[in-house]
């Protein structure tokens, strides 16, 4: 089944810690299932023939289930659910159980299943590397939140804790900073995508490495997907005589984060984005306006990069 044809059955899956009510759009049956591999396969087995999954990103409770279509040979999607719950409120008014949320899931993928990126198996490494480097974000931003309190006023018992946690902080740092270098030690492709990163000024190892993790499409999109995936495309918002500034919304917090800080570094040490901020400036940009666009500039810089470098068909040599 191609991604532009139109499914011939929908299977609307409400994950949820434990089971996975499956609603079948053919049949308008509803089913209930063990949230493990093996059951899950069970159940789409039953269902027999062509189906397209649907689900929603659940934190990772939804893993069991796009494992067990990926084995059965069907295509999935795990949506965005924010845009899943705007779907989901304009089919009623009030009620909300996990059958009328697998009923709406269908029918999700009936109506938009051409606009809808089918679910790919992720790469182990890259999957490590992420969750490691989440972890380590969350750790850095705990251990500055405890040293800010260490500045507090005052000697109190608690100041002890909090040098110890801070302490425990930097070693597990340490530690999933040297883990990281080992996956990306044995994985060429992560290698080669952090190298051209690291290579472009205003990124250092950090920002490479958080965004070969967080942004495995790098290389594969085009400037507009690029800057929407990263939070930094520019929304319209215009209504009637009024024509208010640009924002950005949605994408990658972690990827916006990041390339956030990228562009303060970048607008003082590369020259090329040094030289476009200061025109935004001088035309009347404000600050934050100019740096927003520094970093949608620098995510288009690095996607090109690494086409060019790793995905683009290199010319034979006649």
């Amino acid at each position: 089944m191609s991604d532009d044809a139109t499914p011939l059955r929908v299977l609307g899956c409400d994950v949820a810690k434990d089971s996975v009510v499956i609603f079948d759009s053919v049949t308008g049956r509803y089913e209930t299932a063990e949230n493990s591999l093996k059951a899950l396969r069970c159940a789409l087995r039953r269902v027999g023939g062509q189906a397209f999954v649907v689900c929603e990103a659940t934190g990772g409770y939804e893993a069991a289930l796009l494992a067990a279509a990926g084995l059965e040979g069907l295509p999935a999607h795990r949506g965005d659910p924010r845009k899943i719950s705007a779907f989901l409120r304009s089919l009623r008014s009030h009620g909300k159980t996990d059958p009328i949320d697998a009923r709406g899931l269908a029918r999700y993928g009936l109506e938009r299943h051409g606009q809808l990126a089918r679910w790919q198996p992720p790469n182990k490494a890259q999957q490590h590397l992420q969750q490691l480097v989440r972890l380590r974000a969350d750790l850095v931003g705990n251990r500055a939140d405890y040293a800010r309190r260490m500045k507090a006023p005052g000697d109190g018992p608690d100041k002890r804790h909090i040098r110890d946690f801070i302490k425990s902080c930097d070693q597990r740092i340490t530690a999933i900073e040297a883990e990281v270098d080992k996956i990306v030690a044995t994985d060429t492709h992560l290698a080669q995508t952090i190298a051209i990163i690291k290579a472009i000024p205003g990124c250092g190892p950090v920002t490479a490495i958080t965004l070969a993790a967080a942004m495995p499409e790098l290389g594969k999109l085009s400037r507009r997907q690029a800057a929407a995936l990263s939070g930094t495309a520019p929304h319209p918002r215009t209504s009637g005589k009024s024509n208010a500034y640009r924002s950005v919304r949605g994408g990658r917090q972690d990827v916006k984060t990041i390339l956030f800080i990228a562009a303060m570094t970048a607008r003082n040490h590369n020259p090329e984005l040094r030289d476009f901020y200061e025109r935004l400036r001088k035309n009347g940009k404000k600050p934050i306006v100019a740096i927003i666009a520094v970093a949608r500039k620098l995510i288009t810089i690095i996607n090109a990069k690494i086409r060019d470098a790793i995905y683009k068909p290199k010319k034979q040599l006649s």
